[in-house]
């Protein structure tokens, strides 16, 4: 054998030995977007992500990334602004200050941010938008309450709360394709230590379903995906100990903490499919969230 045919088959035997270790390892590449000081708060299915940026003034605005290409959403004459969602049209919602500093919902498309107006107060933020348009968040009321809106067809629809002992307040901070939304509502007279809040999950028919907590005063439910399962965080019995959970086919689990530490929460949950593409891995879609360090 010549020395060039070693060496020809020595390199196709190191090709092949690289492309088996390739195929074995899942590799990541991190992009930054929005520059220092800035973060990234919701992602849609083309990869564009929504977040918050720091002008050279020291401001934060709102920011998309779509296509590759950030540009800086600004404000409605305040200093600043923070996009929370964005769907696959590339419609992006959050919140921003008036030239009064008073926060306002937001729409952004086609270069243009639209207020979407509150529930009677002076203030409100919209953090989730599914690709059909509809919109959720939370405004103040002419009570001066907080409640969870959903804004559609140019209407902003009052959630309402669960019922309770001293229910003034709810948030709603996501809703997938069917409509079904993610928050949390007040469930109980205000009081130390805990908040008393619970997570619930709203149905088309306006039904606010209770999720309750893991022995504890606090729960809230921060996504959900297509399936209408959902994700985020209760405290238990046991004073300052939170952990995450998964709210699926009628069931909420505790997902613990990592390495026993003290807290953690379920922050957002994608929609996994069989390989056949007709029913969700059992237990849930992959999840991102928060942990004690």
């Amino acid at each position: 054998m010549t020395l060039s045919r070693a060496m020809h088959l020595l390199l196709c035997a190191a090709a092949c030995l690289f492309s088996l270790a390739a195929q074995a390892e899942i590799r990541y590449t991190v992009t930054i977007v929005g520059g220092a000081d800035s973060a990234a708060r919701g992602i849609n299915g083309q990869g564009d992500v929504v977040g918050y940026l720091t002008t050279p003034g020291g401001d934060r605005h709102a920011f998309a990334q779509i296509g590759g290409i950030t540009s800086d959403l600004g404000t409605f004459g305040g200093a600043n602004s923070v996009a929370w969602g964005i769907n696959n049209a590339g419609q992006v919602v959050g919140g921003a200050e008036n030239a009064g500093g008073t926060e306002r919902a937001f729409s952004f498309l086609g270069g243009v941010m639209s207020d979407l107006g509150t529930l009677g107060g002076d203030s409100a933020y919209a953090h989730a938008i599914n690709n059909s348009g509809a919109i959720v968040g939370s405004a103040r009321t002419a009570a001066d309450e907080w409640r969870g809106f959903l804004y559609t067809g140019g209407v902003m629809q009052n959630l309402g709360t669960l019922p309770s002992i001293d229910g003034f307040y709810s948030y709603a901070y996501a809703i997938n394709d069917a409509g079904k939304i993610a928050g949390s509502s007040s469930a109980g007279q205000f009081g130390l230590p805990e908040q008393p809040l619970h997570a619930f999950v709203r149905c088309c028919d306006g039904t606010l379903t209770d999720l309750g907590t893991f022995g504890g005063q606090y729960s809230e439910a921060f996504g959900i995906n297509d399936f209408g399962e959902v994700v985020g965080g209760s405290s238990t019995a046991v004073l300052m100990v939170n952990h995450a959970f998964l709210y699926s086919g009628g069931v909420v689990s505790d997902l613990g903490t990592l390495s026993g530490q003290p807290y953690a929460y379920g922050n957002d949950i994608t929609t996994c499919t069989r390989s056949s593409g007709t029913r969700p891995w059992m237990g849930a879609g992959a999840f991102c969230g928060k942990t004690a360090a």
